[in-house]
């Protein structure tokens, strides 16, 4: 009789589990750069509107979460000039922030009676020499937050101002200013507080109509 020897034994066997943390949705941003290098410029005009960014913003047509304000625009850099031009009833609108730096230039209407609109829903910085020029009674600037910085200009007639309400409201912009806001040609309404350091001028023949508080730091030069 033959007789069988059976032994028992145990397989072991081990997994290595590598946990992927679940997929964090990125914060989405449309930025239009407007001389990023050499020479850009942006005309609207003829009753056109030109949007960057969305109010509220998804990373994906699947995603549950929104994000507010999503633009950015960049007028002009430290490597390019960049030269914007609204006029002919048209809008730039930025549903985000824009910065209008080394070599920038906006430009909000080409005549007087030129109706022309630049807004955003965040902050408008005026940095590294740029400049924001209004040509008249009907161009209109909105950011509830605005920042010229040394050096920089924001000089027209026309309105500076928060953001539209209901019923024809504005609400009031909170400005800084290192550098210079000049009236210049006309009228121009700066509807908001104004601290910093910087100077208001007033071009002969212009007038600055001023409603909001103005910091002790700001100079007037007539």
């Amino acid at each position: 009789m033959e007789r069988w020897s059976v032994r028992s034994r145990t397989l072991e066997i081990q997994f290595w589990v590598k946990l992927i943390p679940p997929r964090i949705d990125a914060v989405p941003t449309s930025t239009l750069t407007v001389g990023a290098a050499g020479i850009g410029t942006l005309d609207i005009g003829n009753g056109s509107e030109v949007a960057v960014g969305a109010a509220l913003g998804k990373p994906s047509n699947n995603s549950t979460t929104t994000y507010p304000n999503t633009g950015v625009l960049n007028v002009g850099t430290s490597s390019g000039t960049g030269q914007v031009t609204i006029s002919g009833n048209s809008n730039l609108l930025v549903y985000g922030s824009a910065t209008v730096g080394t070599h920038g230039t906006v430009t909000i209407g080409t005549s007087a009676d030129d109706i022309a609109l630049f807004a955003m829903m965040g902050t408008l910085t005026v940095d590294g020499a740029g400049q924001v020029l209004l040509s008249g009674a009907n161009a209109t600037l909105r950011a509830p937050t605005i920042d010229i910085d040394t050096g920089d200009l924001i000089s027209g007639a026309g309105t500076l101002s928060g953001l539209g309400g209901g019923n024809a409201t504005t609400a009031f912009a909170s400005i800084t200013n290192n550098g210079t806001i000049e009236a210049n040609g006309g009228i121009l309404l700066l509807h908001g507080d104004i601290a910093g350091t910087g100077t208001l001028s007033i071009a002969d023949s212009a007038t600055m109509v001023l409603q909001g508080e103005v910091g002790g730091g700001v100079y007037v030069a007539f």
